[in-house]
């Protein structure tokens, strides 16, 4: 009698072959985004004044806003927020970048993230699109930097990709005062 198992289902050291199909799904997710060698910085530094309360936490299809943003993002595998003040951000999965400016302006969110992406493409997200879908992140992500996302005309400045090269430009317009993106 042969002590070797048979079939399609064989142990080796105690570990099955058998892959199920969530399985095959997460190793390829895997692939993706090991191939994707892009960082995804998502923007949370603003005040949400005209919304009177923080709206990125504010529930949307049983998520927070910037929960449905990071769940977009996941192709990456290098995910992160830029913000203020930290306490709030801690539960999420994502890690979280303290913005060190006193001043709040989308531009610093942006040299925060520059500085603290692991690859030298950075897409940059706002942490307030509950709406955007996997396939745009993957899209925008294909993007050479610099590229800034337009709809009709309209700029969008914060849904855009920038290279770590970029750096210098963005902190030069910081000592020159010029904070906005348009």
């Amino acid at each position: 009698h042969s002590n070797k198992p048979s079939g399609k289902h064989k142990r080796s050291e105690g570990k099955s072959k058998h892959v199920c199909t969530s399985d095959k799904a997460r190793l390829k997710d895997d692939k993706r985004r090991r191939a994707l060698k892009v960082s995804t910085c998502i923007l949370a530094g603003g005040k949400s004044r005209r919304f009177k309360k923080d709206k990125l936490f504010q529930i949307f299809r049983g998520k927070t806003l910037i929960e449905n943003v990071i769940r977009a993002a996941g192709i990456s595998d290098d995910v992160f927020i830029v913000g203020k003040p930290a306490f709030k951000f801690l539960y999420l999965s994502a890690r979280f970048i303290p913005e060190s400016y006193l001043d709040q302006a989308p531009i610093y969110g942006i040299a925060t993230g520059l500085r603290a992406a692991k690859y030298s493409k950075v897409l940059f997200l706002p942490g307030d699109v509950p709406l955007l879908k996997t396939d745009v992140v993957k899209l925008l992500s294909e993007l050479q930097p610099p590229s800034v996302l337009t709809e009709n005309g309209k700029l969008h400045s914060l849904m855009c990709v920038l290279s770590k090269l970029n750096l210098p430009t963005v902190e030069e317009m910081i000592g020159k005062k010029e904070l906005a993106l348009y």
